[in-house]
């Protein structure tokens, strides 16, 4: 049996199209991407949205990723150990600097949060788990990147204009190519307001065995907490949970 269940197809374009970018989506931009009716669309969006895949916000009518969204992606990770082996690491991390602690993963030109960990702080940046941003206004994309040869880097980003999301945002492929060498140079990359006005962040690549990122974890944190004392220690402390981290999945054979 060949054929596709018409109702199962359109709810996976649904979450497909969402998965594929960093916006959210109202009834009408669903319905104009996947040419889906809207009469028939409310029932899908009102089923996911009742079993938790997606969130509706109120003041927008925008839908986006819910959480059991992000549950889905990170038991898809736990199959390689990733979250498991990462979960002390990244508790250590936010013990010495109080800080939100995030996990991405790279898919084509957007990274993707598979892992979080809140700041001590009420005053904070969180990031939603399966929530999207384009890698290349991202601490954790650009270190991802940066071991990527540059055939890939060319089939990513194609043209030499680059969407900006701030006015930080590297908005020339040229520069992005400069950046992702002194990335790769260093070992770590930072987002200084270039994925969201006010939030600064500092990330390092997790490897495998083979040198490839498979992830990255970064400390984010409101501009306000910013000062170079801190960039300093929350680099130092950054770079070397990544190489803890890579060194532990190295162990692990992946099952």
């Amino acid at each position: 049996m060949n054929e596709l269940v018409k109702s199962s197809a359109r709810t996976l374009d649904i979450l497909e199209l969402i998965s594929d970018s960093p916006d959210e989506f109202t009834l009408s931009d669903i319905s104009n991407n996947l040419d889906i009716p809207i009469s028939s669309l409310h029932a899908l969006v009102h089923t996911l949205v009742k079993r938790e895949y997606l969130e509706k916000d109120q003041l927008t009518n925008r839908y986006g990723f819910g959480p059991k969204f992000g549950q889905l992606v990170a038991a898809y990770t736990k199959k390689f150990d990733l979250v498991s082996l990462a979960e002390p690491v990244m508790d250590k991390i936010r013990s010495q600097c109080e800080e939100a602690i995030s996990m991405s993963v790279l898919d084509e030109d957007t990274i993707r949060f598979i892992h979080f960990k809140p700041a001590t702080s009420l005053v904070q940046v969180v990031n939603t788990i399966g929530s999207r941003f384009p890698a290349h206004a991202t601490g954790s994309g650009k270190i991802m990147l940066a071991h990527l040869p540059k055939m890939a880097i060319d089939d990513l980003y194609p043209k030499e204009n680059l969407p900006s999301v701030t006015p930080n945002t590297i908005s020339k492929k040229t520069k992005l190519i400069s950046a992702l060498a002194e990335a790769r140079r260093l070992g770590y990359s930072y987002d200084d307001e270039e994925s969201e006005t006010g939030v600064w962040a500092v990330a390092s690549s997790i490897c495998n065995a083979e040198g490839s990122p498979v992830a990255a974890i970064s400390i984010v944190v409101p501009t306000l907490r910013v000062n170079q004392n801190r960039i300093d220690r929350w680099t130092t402390i950054i770079v070397r949970s990544a190489l803890e981290i890579s060194s532990n999945l190295a162990s692990v054979p992946i099952k």
